[in-house]
């Protein structure tokens, strides 16, 4: 039902930036055991160690490249589903995302609207106005996501407008 594009940033410190990966990996197995995840891709974006080892153990694939835009456009290539969750690595979905996505995702399929995952509201702020909390992850689908290059994680967000949000939240590990 959807491919998942894990985007790793550069990070100054290696063993920081697999632990967030392997935080978001772990937090993907029930969506993948419901059948929701059909394929996980890695995009390691900058110089650092490779993480096709991690990407290996986990059983899905890696895409290194230097470029943000290059390695999206690989990843969207070689994703097995119609739909993609692009996701930051260290955002770490609740348990029902599975579940909430397949059900919204039924909605969204007669009208190819795009679904966002916010982060957990952490203020008063995002407590009161949960709309405002920053965007964790997206799902769209992949004709949107493949019409143009995309320069960062933003303007994958931005593509996905108008969008839902999911009613469930994510947390993310800064």
């Amino acid at each position: 039902m959807l491919s998942t594009l894990v985007f790793a940033p550069p990070a100054a410190d290696a063993t920081r930036r697999a632990g967030a990966l392997l935080r978001t990996l772990a937090a993907l197995v029930p969506a993948t055991v419901e059948g929701i995840v059909r394929d996980v891709t890695l995009l390691q974006v900058g110089g650092g160690p490779s993480y096709a080892e991690i990407a290996d153990e986990a059983g899905c694939h890696v895409v290194e490249d230097r470029d943000f835009p290059a390695a999206l456009a690989r990843g969207v290539a070689g994703a097995r589903s119609p739909w993609i969750f692009v996701v930051k690595a260290g955002t770490i979905p609740s348990r029902i995302f599975g579940e909430e996505a397949a059900r919204a995702l039924q909605d969204s399929l007669e009208t190819g609207g795009a679904l966002l995952l916010r982060e957990q509201p952490n203020g008063f702020l995002t407590r009161c106005f949960p709309s405002l909390a920053p965007v964790a992850g997206v799902i769209l689908p992949r004709a949107r996501l493949a019409e143009g290059r995309c320069a960062s994680f933003a303007e994958v967000v931005r593509r996905a407008r108008p969008a839902r949000t999911l009613p469930t939240s994510a947390v993310t590990l800064h």
